[in-house]
């Protein structure tokens, strides 16, 4: 059975958008969500998972952007969630730096 005509993206711009946001913001905000988690965790137990948990949330957060209706939304929504982990991570690393 086809899918209905009328649910279909008819922009290319749209299309474009919606893949670049599935791509590049969710991989940062899932980069920067675990080093925010590093800072005020042990930091080793949490790169060494990294390895692994990040790729399943870069998957989660690809997938979750083709739910938003509007492609700027779920763009600008990613980017504000990876600098508010961003964010996370630099205050984190002043008020409690890492003793190596």
């Amino acid at each position: 059975m086809p899918a209905n005509p009328k649910y279909l993206i008819k922009s290319p711009w749209e299309i474009t958008i919606k893949l670049v946001a599935a791509i590049v913001p969710t991989y940062y905000t899932s980069l920067f969500f675990h080093l925010s988690l590093a800072v005020f965790t042990d930091a080793t137990i949490v790169l060494n998972t990294m390895y692994y948990s990040h790729y399943f949330l870069w998957l989660t957060l690809s997938i979750t952007v083709y739910l938003f209706r509007s492609a700027w939304k779920s763009l600008l929504f990613y980017i504000f969630l990876a600098f508010v982990f961003y964010g996370i991570m630099h205050f984190g690393k002043i008020y409690y730096p890492i003793a190596v």
